[in-house]
């Protein structure tokens, strides 16, 4: 089975794009990579957590179950967010994939609402002495932009990724300014201290597991 890359278009075999991190063996374009995989990348073990929400439509937005169920059917999660806890070098953490076009707005001002309720869950893991790392993908924009992605202590990104609030053409149409070809991007992001470094994908956990292991040790010091 051969999927096509969404940079040069070239076919490639499924087979061997997911060996490759999902990385195009022709042209180094990161492809987006689903949930399970990534996690299979990152960790030695990982148990789902959360995994047993039931749908709401709570404001009945027109659609929103058929393309829910697409969507379901599609990725093969049950929910946006796939969360757990596991392993990274040996080191016990959990973890929730962090990728997202944006807050729900098919669920209305109850969408926006967990914006500041992720908020306060992380000021209270902060107080609590916890490390938290945000690794961001590709897209992570809007509403997860906008709170829990940009509240870690150590902030990576995967090369290429895109990240901000708005998109280019709108903050463009807002500000009539024309901005350059990269904004957004993590190579943007990084030069510019909103994020804290970019690390390729296959090098990840490694990366994460050397972090969690100097916190581990500055902790029981």
């Amino acid at each position: 089975m051969t999927v096509k890359c969404n940079k040069c278009k070239e076919e490639i075999n499924k087979e061997d794009l997911e060996k490759n991190y999902y990385i195009c063996p022709l042209c180094g374009k990161l492809n987006r990579m689903p949930a399970k995989n990534r996690l299979q990348m990152l960790t030695e073990k990982f148990d789902v957590m959360f995994n047993d929400q039931e749908f709401t439509d709570p404001i009945d937005f027109p659609s929103y179950k058929e393309k829910y169920e697409s969507a379901r059917e599609k990725s093969g999660e049950t929910e946006g967010v796939v969360c757990g806890r596991g392993t990274i070098g040996g080191n016990d953490t959990v973890i929730g994939y962090t990728v997202s076009g944006g807050a729900r707005m098919q669920e209305g001002a109850l969408s926006l609402m967990q914006m500041a309720k992720v908020s306060a869950a992380a000021k209270r893991h902060s107080d609590a002495g916890l490390l938290y790392v945000v690794c961001t993908t590709d897209p992570t924009m809007g509403g997860a932009t906008a709170s829990f992605a940009m509240l870690g202590d150590i902030i990576i990104s995967e090369p290429g990724a895109m990240i901000g609030f708005a998109g280019k053409r709108v903050v463009e149409q807002v500000t009539g300014e024309v901005l350059p070809d990269n904004f957004q991007s993590a190579e943007f992001q990084l030069k510019n201290g909103f994020i804290d470094d970019i690390v390729p994908r296959q090098e990840q956990r490694a990366y994460l597991a050397n972090i969690l292991a100097i916190h581990a040790e500055t902790v029981s010091a």
